[in-house]
């Protein structure tokens, strides 16, 4: 029972050897199964423990009586008798002994120093500054509060207390620093202050050896001192060492007091109010931002990479100041040479830069933070050590809530360690499905997990924050706003290391709690847009579970990849592809675990293909094959199977067109339509495929009819003014624009947008397709908020590529608005973030060829010129002269070649894109026919009258061919044709006047009197007239 202790000295005095012997027998008697038990009962140092029950020294009173009360022994006057008798005897031996005493018994000098050990402060304290000034200010003030420094275990409490015990002594202060972590070395160091002040040497022997209070004695001469003073108790992680008796260390009549002599600062993890008082300033240092954190790295490790290495370095560090000095004492020590030898196979593996530390610090875990602690001589404490292992730190202050009888403490770190260092929802945390595995006895109740959280957040290991508000939260959990847990990376991180370390069952037991509270978490529908917030809320839970789970317990696994899976359709519905691939790719990892045909490792399958579309055979076949699969085992109408086979007929669609893909997506809509219900997110997603199918094979009014019975249902199950009853109005007015219903599709849309309230739950798809509505029918300034309202929500969940996308539109919209200065200063913006794109990428150039456009708006010709060549040029690397994106580009060029005055080299270039085109889409082509009409304009202006009548004549035909005889472009394109032919002789004014006059006719009814062909052509009559 008592193995760890060597035997007494039996060259001691035999009163020295009875005090030993008795204080050994209190400790059997009490059934400590060892010295460092009996230490931790005591509160007292296991050397101190160690040298009492020796017999060689006899320990203080102080000793013996915290030994005596851990042993439940009553004080008495035996003890004391015992004592003082022992006290003589040693006395009288050392005297007679003198030098003849073996070494190790013979007194040795002090080494308790009280001076702050300012030699372990980094050459600048970074991100300090404010909390610094403000406690130096209090040294100054006549004000006397206790002020507290508490936070996390490593934030850098007492490297702020240093900075503050340096400053003092330049500034003329006593400074006085004890260590706080164990009674026996605060007693001591307190001695040792109330020495320094002047306290005579009797009254100090006669307080320290119980006759008299210590603390009042020490108290006194501090309040009376003349030289101002700073004490700092580093390390208080116990209070109640600091207090006298059964009190609380703040109500002043412990060893820590409010003074105006002086400023005492305690350093501690504990930052409860009701342990200190209301005479005590909390100081709560948090971790350091991330230019400061960056800064200490840089200070530390020298040139190990540049400043965004430091910061990303920063960031993987959760800004934690005792991670910060490890990796860049590390990284100071490779530039020396440490670590020369590190190797992975034949492959050279040593980390001496930023970049190689993060990366390192991946696959080795936080034992790599570790390795930045120097080494350390025998002597160090094993407590001391704990302190500054990343590894330990944070569970020795679990061990301390333990032995106070907080033992869910412990638990509940286990479980909150599985999910994301982000804001936990409390009302997550069951208490029932805890007991139910065996993490909490039976007996356990509410108040007692209560504490636990309680003591968590004064031991700043666990921070409290606030959800915002959201829409909806699954059953079970209170109204929001919600109160949260966040715990810090690198916390969560140390506890999950010690959760894979425990045996399987008790790592079982954790992980089926967790999945447990997962399945109440993700229990509300994924899809719809009233859930989002709560589903962003738990999003990185849920993935931070996904990546850790074990996949020995195929049950646990199955359930967490379910949760998985509804969580990946909140992000492919909610518009949020940031790292969605990462995400799935870990999913997939982790199924491997299961059967080849078990439904949920179909499913992520199925979700890998989704993740890669291309359109093309290969696609289709993935697809098909987990189709067949899933049909097999679980049913052709099972939810999983149709969201396969709707994907499988989407692709058909592309590879092999409408006609063969109608008949299978009309399938699926009938099957969700029976399984889902109508208006289910998945069977309108159905529905609108279908719809434009029936659209692509010319069955037009019935793809218009299935997406206006689409909106009448929305309309009856989901109301008028839900989020996924516009999107589907979206859906059928753009379809009516693309059948030219343009009034009634205008008409339907304002009586929907004019009704519907603004509101965040419209995705950034069905906003920006509002704003192409919008745009479509000359509402530009209403399509720009919608344009800049979807930009905002794609920034939010950083879809980059959508966010370019819609930035074009903008730029356009605003073009349209004539707004020229505010698009080219937004287009050069988006042109500058493409840095990541190849110089050929197909978006910037576009992107490039809209500044250019913007540019010849302005009359920056010159400008517009050459960044519209440069394009052409990059464009012409991968494609020929006569490819039709090339020949777009050329098209605009030409024009700016006009105004720059070069107009027979803009003919000819006009000329060759009409011909390209008419040759390559047909004549009747838009682009063919606007080239051609604007080929003939060049020419006119050049009176090339015959060459620009041929090509108004090609222009006429084409456009009869698309609008019939009565269209505006066709009237206009005939008053051309005749002025032409007059110029050239082929028509007689009397003739020009009878076609001239049948064209006024019908283009007052298209204008109006005073519309621009009227008049123009009045004054042609005019002149003619004249002449």
């Amino acid at each position: 029972m008592t193995r760890d202790l060597d035997p007494v000295n039996k060259s001691a005095p035999e009163p020295m050897q009875a005090l030993a012997e008795k204080l050994r027998d209190c400790m059997r008697k009490a059934e400590y199964p060892s010295l460092r038990e009996l230490a931790k009962g005591a509160n007292l140092s296991a050397s101190t423990v160690s040298e009492a029950l020796a017999g060689s020294r006899v320990p203080s009173w102080l000793t013996v009586s915290s030994i005596l009360k851990a042993c439940d022994v009553q004080l008495s006057q035996y003890w004391a008798k015992l004592h003082k008798d022992a006290k003589a005897a040693e006395t009288q031996w050392r005297k007679a002994s003198g030098t003849g005493l073996p070494a190790d018994l013979r007194p040795q000098p002090g080494t308790m120093s009280i001076r702050p050990p300012i030699g372990d402060l980094p050459s600048r304290v970074r991100g300090r500054d404010e909390l610094l000034d403000q406690l130096f200010a209090e040294v100054a003030n006549t004000r006397s509060a206790i002020q507290v420094l508490h936070g996390l275990g490593g934030c850098g409490k007492t490297t702020v207390a240093l900075e503050l015990a340096r400053r003092g002594a330049e500034s003329g202060c006593s400074v006085f620093w004890i260590n706080g972590d164990q009674r026996d070395q605060l007693v001591t160091g307190m001695r040792e202050v109330a020495r320094e002040i002047g306290v005579p040497d009797e009254d100090v022997d006669e307080s320290w050896s119980g006759r008299a209070s210590a603390p009042d004695l020490l108290w006194r001469y501090l309040d009376a001192a003349e030289r101002q003073w700073i004490l700092i108790v580093d390390n208080a992680d116990k209070p109640d060492v600091l207090a006298s008796g059964s009190s609380r260390p703040g109500d002043g009549t412990g060893w820590v007091r409010p003074s105006s002599g002086g400023v005492t600062v305690v350093t501690t993890r504990v930052g409860s109010p009701d342990v200190w008082g209301h005479r005590a300033d909390l100081h709560h240092v948090e971790v350091l931002e991330a230019d400061d954190a960056a800064d200490m790295l840089i200070d530390l490790a020298g040139h190990a990479g540049d400043r965004a290495d430091a910061r990303e370095l920063a960031d993987r560090l959760g800004g934690l100041p005792l991670a910060l000095m490890y990796a860049g004492t590390y990284l100071r020590r490779a530039a020396r040479g440490a670590g020369l030898l590190r190797r992975t196979g034949l492959r050279s593996d040593r980390i001496n830069t930023f970049v190689a530390y993060q990366r390192a610090l991946g696959d080795a875990g936080l034992a790599l933070l570790d390795h930045g602690l120097n080494n350390m001589g025998s002597t160090e404490d094993l407590e001391r050590l704990h302190r500054k292992l990343i590894s330990r730190t944070w569970e020795m202050s679990l061990d301390l809530l333990e032995t106070q009888g907080i033992r869910p403490a412990r638990v509940l770190m286990r479980l909150i360690s599985c999910f994301a260092p982000a804001p936990l929802p409390v009302d997550l945390i069951d208490m029932d499905v805890m007991t139910r595995n065996g993490l909490l006895p039976e007996t356990t109740i509410p108040e007692e997990v209560d504490t636990a959280i309680e003591a968590l957040v004064d031991f700043n290991i666990l921070d409290v924050a606030e959800s915002r508000e959201l829409t909806a939260v699954p059953e079970g959990v209170g109204d929001p706003p919600l109160p949260c847990l966040v715990g810090h990376r690198l916390v969560l991180e140390a506890t999950a290391a010690r959760v894979r370390a425990l045996p399987e069952a008790e790592q079982t037991a954790v992980w089926r709690t967790v999945a447990t509270w997962l399945e109440a978490a993700t229990s509300i529908e994924p899809e719809e847009a009233w859930n989002w917030d709560w589903w962003q809320l738990i999003d990185p839970h849920i993935r931070a579970v996904v990546a850790a789970v074990p996949d020995h317990d195929e049950d646990l696994l199955v359930s967490v990849l379910t949760s998985g899976l509804r969580c990946f359709a909140f992000l492919v519905f909610a518009e949020r592809p940031a790292d969605i691939k990462n995400f799935v790719d870990a999913m997939v990892n982790k199924a491997n675990a299961l059967g080849k045909d078990h439904p949920t490792r179909l499913a992520l399958s199925h979700r890998e293909v989704f993740l890669k579309p291309s359109h093309d055979q290969r696609e289709m076949n993935d697809y098909r094959s987990i189709l067949q699969v899933q049909t097999r085992v679980l049913g052709a109408d099972d939810p999983e199977t149709l969201i396969t086979h709707h994907n499988w007929a989407h692709v058909l669609w592309h590879v092999e067109g409408a006609e063969t893909a109608e008949q299978h997506m009309r399938h699926v809509v009938q099957a969700r339509t029976k399984v889902l219900g109508p208006v289910n997110p998945y069977t309108l997603l159905s529905r609108n495929d279908w719809a434009k199918m029936l659209a692509d094979v010319g069955r037009q009014e019935e793809a218009e009819a299935e997406l206006r019975a689409s909106v009448n249902d929305c309309r009856r199950d989901r109301g008028g003014h839900d989020a996924v009853t516009l999107a589907q109005v979206v859906q059928l007015v753009k379809m009516m624009n693309k059948r030219g219903h343009y009034d009634a599709a205008k008409a339907e849309y304002r009586h929907f947008i004019d009704k519907y309230p603004p509101a965040s739950d419209l995705s950034a798809s069905t906003r920006s397709e509002i704003a192409d509505i919008l745009g479509d029918q000359k509402r530009y300034a209403e399509a720009e908020a919608e344009y800049r309202a979807a930009l905002k929500q794609l920034l939010e969940v950083r879809d980059i590529r959508e966010h370019r996308n819609v930035s074009m539109k903008l730029t356009r919209n605003l073009r349209a608005q004539k707004k020229f200065d505010e698009a080219i200063e937004y287009v050069s913006e988006l042109i500058e973030s493409c840095e990541d794109l190849p110089a050929d990428d197909s978006f910037l150039l576009a992107a490039r060829h809209q500044y250019g456009d913007l540019l010849h708006s302005v009359e920056r010709y010159a400008e517009a010129e050459a960044e519209l060549t440069a394009v052409l040029e990059i464009r012409a690397r991968t494609f020929t002269s006569e490819d039709s994106v090339v020949l777009a580009e050329r098209h605009c060029r030409a024009h700016t070649l006009q105004r720059l005055g070069r107009r027979g080299e803009a003919t000819s270039e006009l000329g060759e894109v009409a011909g390209s085109l008419r040759k390559l889409v047909g004549a009747e082509h838009t682009r063919a026919r606007d080239a051609t009409w604007c080929h003939a304009m060049a020419l006119l202006g050049m009176d090339r009258l015959a060459e620009a009548l041929s090509e108004l004549e090609t222009c006429l035909g084409a456009e009869l061919m698309v609008f019939g005889p009565e269209h505006r472009s066709v009237l206009i394109t005939r008053r051309m044709i005749a002025e032409t032919c007059h110029k050239l002789g082929l028509w007689s004014s009397v003739q020009l006047r009878n076609e001239f006059d049948e064209l006024l006719g019908r283009f007052i009814e298209c204008d109006g009197e005073d519309g621009s062909a009227v008049t123009g052509m009045k004054a042609y009559l005019a002149r003619l007239g004249d002449e």
